[in-house]
């Protein structure tokens, strides 16, 4: 590109967030061959765009985080795009069959559940009959997710079956090992210079799972006690500090918030505490 193109080109004009989800309705209809309508809401996140392919059961998709995405970098909106139709694609793929391998766990607010409440199209079914889910404290529950490298969709009841796990213990020792081998030498820890604030980093897309296996993370750590104080304001994200350093404390609260809010994937801006494998609200004293 000459310099004078790049001097005088235009700033390309972003689409307002109604825009987008017709967008996204069009494409769903255009390149999946899918019927699809949006039921409006007030905003986005109450503005699911509802596909179905002829009288087959519907499902839903919220594009909250991908028009946050395309606002901070509105050059990717096709890969935005393609991204979102690969899983839409992967879900009225009902053929596809499911290994333990591809199993793992995700770190979600709770406000997902009520959200997918939203996306079955009914009263009547509960998450807990569709979704394999485990509360772990506050706001944040673990959530478990098919991962086919090409794409990840939710977890349910029959994915289990298919996969020859016979309850939800053995899924979460699956999800645990499938998880360290992730991990396997991938793990990065970097300290702040002169306080106990530590990032811990994977993948961007499993880093907040990480808090299931602190102690494992930590176990050689010279910096951090055994009962961290941490946040995960993102998947993307996961901070951890001693629980008796209140500047990094006050440090990490600040950062998750700001995370928290420019994340396309946030989670939770509360602080939590690790300690023997249990993970509870922190208080501080």
């Amino acid at each position: 590109m000459s310099f004078f193109s790049r001097l005088f080109r235009s700033k390309p004009k972003l689409m307002t967030w109604q825009e987008f989800v017709e967008y996204f309705a069009r494409r769903i209809q255009e390149e999946l061959d899918l019927e699809a309508k949006i039921d409006w809401g007030e905003n986005i996140a109450s503005s699911p765009i509802i596909f179905s392919e002829d009288d087959e059961a519907s499902f839903s998709t919220y594009l909250s985080n991908h028009y946050t995405s395309y606002l901070q970098n509105p050059e990717a909106l096709e890969a935005i795009v393609a991204a979102n139709l690969a899983v839409i694609d992967k879900i009225q793929d009902t053929d596809a069959s499911v290994s333990a391998q591809q199993i793992l766990p995700t770190i979600k607010n709770t406000i997902y559940l009520e959200n997918a409440r939203l996306i079955t199209n009914t009263d009547e079914a509960e998450p807990a009959d569709y979704l394999v889910y485990k509360p772990i404290a506050g706001d944040i529950m673990l959530l478990y997710m098919v991962d086919t490298e090409e794409s990840m969709h939710t977890l349910n009841r029959e994915h289990m079956k298919e996969a020859g796990i016979e309850d939800e213990d053995a899924l979460y020792r699956t999800a645990m090992d499938n998880l360290r081998q992730r991990m396997n030498g991938r793990v990065q820890i970097h300290h702040a210079e002169g306080w106990s604030l530590t990032q811990i980093h994977l993948d961007n897309d499993y880093d907040a799972s990480l808090i299931l296996l602190l102690d494992e993370v930590l176990k050689d750590d010279p910096m951090l006690p055994a009962n961290p104080v941490f946040a995960v304001p993102a998947r993307n994200a996961l901070l951890v500090c001693s629980p008796s350093d209140e500047e990094a404390l006050q440090a990490m609260a600040n950062i998750a918030l700001q995370a928290f809010e420019d994340s396309a994937y946030a989670i939770s801006t509360q602080l939590y505490q690790y300690h023997n494998g249990t993970i509870s609200v922190f208080r501080a004293n």
